[in-house]
């Protein structure tokens, strides 16, 4: 008996504040979609919603342009051996390449010839090679290229020459290589 008087007492005191704010808020929204399906859209509703939809439209178009352009595509088949950049960093990092890629097809030795030295060095000219790592193995090449500029470091200026390599078994990219090129005849 003494909870059916609570509920009775409770029903004659009315509704807390909080109770009549959410049912004022109920009907306003009921109002307000009322509107919206009996009053139909003005030309400038219905203008600022069709821009509204094109530039989403245009927003849509250029994301899925970004995301085209941001496949990366090698210029050649290889391994690739460094990732120097990191998800969310900036496109264009100064110094480094974002990614490096090694042809292990094709390796070649570089070897820097000093500026007194070059003079006497000619593409097509033959080359022996010892690599550190292998040093009782002698490898066979010849120059495919010369820096056409030198690089300088302190007094001493090299040119970078490019050793194609006849036999490549056991060899590694980047191992250290001391070349002999053989005089030009």
């Amino acid at each position: 008996m003494n909870q059916s008087q609570a509920a009775l007492d409770k029903l004659q005191a009315g509704a807390t504040p909080d109770q009549i704010a959410a049912a004022s808020a109920q009907v306003a929204q009921a109002r307000s979609q009322l509107d919206a399906l009996t009053n139909p859209t003005t030309a400038s509703q219905r203008a600022q919603r069709e821009a509204s939809v094109a530039q989403a439209q245009a927003a849509l178009e250029s994301a899925q342009y970004n995301r085209s352009q941001a496949d990366l595509k090698a210029p050649f088949a290889g391994v690739v051996a460094e990732v120097n950049i990191d998800v969310g960093d900036p496109s264009s990092s100064a110094g480094a390449a974002a990614i490096r890629l090694i042809d292990l097809s094709e390796l070649t030795a570089e070897v820097d010839v000093s500026d007194v030295d070059i003079a006497g060095v000619q593409v097509g000219q033959a080359a022996s090679m010892i690599v550190q790592s292998l040093p009782n193995v002698t490898f066979s090449g010849k120059v495919i290229s010369i820096a056409p500029a030198a690089t300088v470091s302190g007094n001493v200026r090299t040119y970078t020459v490019r050793i194609s390599i006849d036999d490549q078994s056991g060899l590694l990219a980047g191992m250290r290589v001391r070349a002999t090129i053989a005089p030009a005849s």
